[in-house]
């Protein structure tokens, strides 16, 4: 969680995967890979990459995959900060922000704790 917030502000690039631009799964394949848990840098095995978790269980370091945003299917990925906010790298305009999972409600397909293996 700590590594994702330190990398607010980074900038999007589509197949991103470092500081320099992230697109969503880069963002979150990197900022697990930094803390020395290897995910899938695809969505679908990011979503398996631990226990699946429903969101009410949600805790801090969680990631979440949501579908249906840009493209049909999984689409998007962060990594839940608590109180109801996530960190992703959203578009080319915002780069990695902070989200409220509230306004994601409706695209949320779910999450995995990959530390929990």
């Amino acid at each position: 969680m700590d590594i994702a917030k330190q990398l607010v502000g980074s900038p999007y690039r589509w197949s991103g995967a470092s500081p320099s631009g992230f697109d969503c799964s880069g963002f979150t394949s990197y900022v697990y890979g930094q803390a020395g848990i290897a995910i899938p840098r695809d969505l679908g095995g990011q979503l398996n990459a631990g226990p699946s978790i429903s969101v009410d269980d949600l805790q801090l370091g969680d990631l979440l995959i949501f579908k249906n945003t840009y493209a049909q299917g999984l689409s998007h990925a962060g990594v839940y900060i608590g109180n109801g906010q996530f960190i992703d790298a959203q578009d080319e305009a915002d780069g990695v922000v902070v989200n409220l999972l509230d306004q994601w409600a409706s695209h949320f397909a779910g999450a995995s704790r990959p530390w929990g293996r």
